[in-house]
């Protein structure tokens, strides 16, 4: 059904109001249900981990479980904030999705059109690099290298066929192969905490 990391890295978390009833269940492996969040509980002591130790479909197992015990607001059915049913199902409404893509046409780059001339970061960023003078070696290192044709051959015919699990990002909705989803969501934090 989900992806089978055979890890047992993960965990089940909930985040607890001030009477002790819960308004998130969430999915994690090492600091997760500890980052910041604009709705993440201050007190940590209203954190709570459920069940660790588990394979990655376990742990989307029992947040499924405890997400449907406990029901959604935004359905009606319960006291939970979570806007999915868990399981890595986090997907927009057709609706949903047309109303990101009419707020994103005719959207411009922030960057588009910048130059030194105009911008102060593009200036010094062009200025620091004025004057820098590379080796043959450090050239062509930098313009890769060439793989055969055999070899390019040979890597397409051990690919074809395969399917690769995949995920869509809550932030960008974007989807992401579950492989390197983590470092894809880790940059989102990263951004939103200012790093």
């Amino acid at each position: 059904m989900l992806n089978n990391s055979m890890e047992q890295k993960y965990y089940v978390y909930e985040w607890l109001r001030e009477d002790g009833t819960p308004y998130y269940i969430g999915k994690g492996t090492g600091f997760r249900a500890y980052c910041k969040r604009p709705y993440r509980p201050l007190d940590k002591s209203r954190i709570n981990i459920i069940k660790d130790n588990l394979l990655e479909d376990d742990a989307f197992n029992l947040e499924m479980e405890l997400i449907a015990k406990y029901g959604r607001q935004d359905l009606g059915t319960g006291i939970l904030q979570n806007k999915t049913d868990g399981g890595d199902c986090a997907s927009h409404s057709s609706e949903t999705k047309a109303k990101i893509s009419k707020a994103g046409k005719g959207r411009v780059p922030w960057n588009k059109g910048l130059t030194a001339e105009t911008d102060e970061r593009v200036k010094r960023n062009a200025e620091s690099k004025k004057g820098q003078v590379f080796s043959e070696e450090a050239k062509k290192n930098m313009s890769g290298y060439k793989i055969s044709d055999e070899a390019k051959q040979r890597m397409s015919a051990g690919q074809k066929g395969k399917t690769y699990p995949k995920k869509v990002c809550p932030v960008c909705s974007r989807e992401i192969a579950t492989s390197t989803f983590n470092k894809h969501y880790a940059t989102h934090e990263r951004v939103s905490n200012g790093v």
